[in-house]
């Protein structure tokens, strides 16, 4: 008897995305039955018939509809868009992409670190002027680089610094040691952690934890001239916050790819402040090729009945 077709859907919000997937999974995972799902009206008719969901931004309420889902893939490393809907995904299998992002997100955090450091923005306005006006620029070899979250993306960020002579610190729940890093902190001395960073990067989770991860009080621990990156999630520094922080002159700069708010509104002070790179949450963005592998990976296992890769605990949030 040959083996039973099992539904599958995938609404990742990026038709290229979306098309490229479908086309991988029926050449290479024949025991799927794709379809695509783009819009409002076709998740509710298609979500009803799945037993299999690939979805990125897919908004919570849409999982209502899915009756008949046993696994949802996250098609991405972030899952707090669908924690909301845990109760609804009880029983459901929730699994995410993880390790890889890591390379690229990495490469976003040494170039703005490093447009800073060589303060790429000035030389930018000097060169719209047509002015000639040297400058020493700041050395980041021998700084200290603290990362906040040791994940694959934090340990990728960890050994790019150290490869350009920076010293990589993190903290974590627990000071367990971590690869190219070399001293982790725990959450108990994260004022200690913070006081050496000459660079600060966010690479954290959207947890009930990390909310607000990053108070006023906590960038206030933070040398003045420190640059801080985030490419974890909005919800751990606060616009409001980091506002502050440079008008207060706590911090001398930033780059931030995620916000609470996303898109960033247009009358968000942020767009002016100066020191601050402004990029449009494009740090990790997934790619096809990146995350097909694991994906089609997780499709084999649920086809054979193996347990999946990377499953993810909504109630933890990661």
């Amino acid at each position: 008897m040959p083996p039973q077709t099992i539904d599958l859907v995938i609404s990742s919000g990026d038709p290229q995305t979306d098309a490229s997937l479908a086309r991988l999974i029926s050449e290479q995972a024949p025991a799927y039955r794709v379809a695509v799902a783009a819009s409002a009206a076709e998740c509710r008719e298609r979500f009803a018939r799945a037993r299999v969901i690939l979805a990125w931004g897919v908004p919570a309420t849409a999982f209502d509809y899915a009756g008949q889902l046993e696994w949802l893939q996250i098609i991405g490393t972030g899952v707090d868009a669908v924690v909301p809907a845990q109760e609804r995904l009880r029983g459901v299998t929730v699994t995410n992409v993880r390790g890889v992002f890591g390379a690229a997100i990495a490469e976003y955090v040494v170039a703005y670190v490093l447009a800073h450091f060589q303060r790429i923005p000035r030389i930018v306005e000097q060169q719209r002027r047509h002015a000639w006006e040297p400058f020493a620029p700041l050395r980041f070899t021998g700084k200290t680089v603290g990362i906040a979250g040791l994940g694959s993306v934090g340990t990728e960020i960890a050994k790019r610094a150290a490869a350009l002579g920076a010293h990589a610190i993190g903290v974590r729940r627990t000071a367990a040691p971590a690869a190219s890093v070399e001293r982790v902190y725990a959450l108990d001395e994260v004022a200690e952690f913070f006081a050496h960073c000459d660079v600060l990067v966010l690479a954290l989770p959207a947890t009930a934890q990390t909310q607000n991860f990053m108070s006023l009080e906590r960038l206030a621990l933070l040398k003045p001239d420190c640059f801080v990156v985030n490419v974890g999630r909005g919800s751990a520094l606060p616009a409001a916050n980091l506002i502050a922080a440079l008008e207060r002159g706590l911090i001398a700069g930033a780059a931030i790819d995620v916000f609470e708010e996303e898109p960033l509104p247009p009358e968000s002070p942020l767009w002016n402040c100066p020191g601050v790179f402004i990029t449009p949450h494009v740090s990790g963005i997934n790619r096809p090729e990146d995350v097909a592998p694991p994906i089609l990976e997780n499709l084999r296992r649920f086809a054979a009945g193996e347990p999946l890769c990377s499953v993810v605990d909504l109630e933890r949030g990661y």
